[in-house]
């Protein structure tokens, strides 16, 4: 997937040297909030995703090991719809779908749609996306802290 068209693309790129398809990840955090100082950028959604990689297997070869854990914060700006079900105490996504689209007066916007494999699930209509941040870590209670 090219990702170019999202700001600071280059933190995940960093941490993981590839954009993911976002299978399997958490989402651990959701902040709306109508503007920014100045409201350049507002309403705007930011989504906060447990993010990591599969580093090996268990000896008996039943169970993935995980490594390279990171909390990326992706915020939604300028959003002029969406979709938001199902939040739960693990809230893990299918994957992460984008479609440029061009409104008729020529505005052009994305299509997100993040599908639900556990509950939550969400849909949002953008003028654009950017990364704030890639933390590394996991977050507290987090469901793989004994499969390091």
């Amino acid at each position: 997937m090219d990702v170019s068209f999202i700001k600071n693309n280059e933190l995940v790129l960093k941490a993981y040297g590839r954009w993911s398809s976002f299978h399997d990840f958490e989402i651990i955090k959701v902040e709306f909030d109508r503007a920014l100082d100045g409201d350049e950028y507002g309403p705007f959604i930011t989504v906060y995703l447990h993010m990591w990689e599969i580093v090996g297997k268990t000896e008996d070869g039943k169970h993935f090991l995980y490594g390279n854990h990171h909390i990326v914060a992706l915020r939604f700006n300028r959003v002029v719809e969406y979709v938001f079900k199902g939040f739960n105490h693990q809230n893990v996504i299918d994957d992460w779908e984008v479609r440029a689209m061009t409104e008729e007066r020529g505005q052009r916007y994305y299509e997100v749609d993040l599908p639900a494999l556990y509950d939550v699930e969400m849909r949002i209509r953008c003028q654009d996306i950017e990364v704030l941040s890639v933390i590394s870590g996991m977050p507290r209670y987090s469901v793989y802290k004994d499969s390091v």
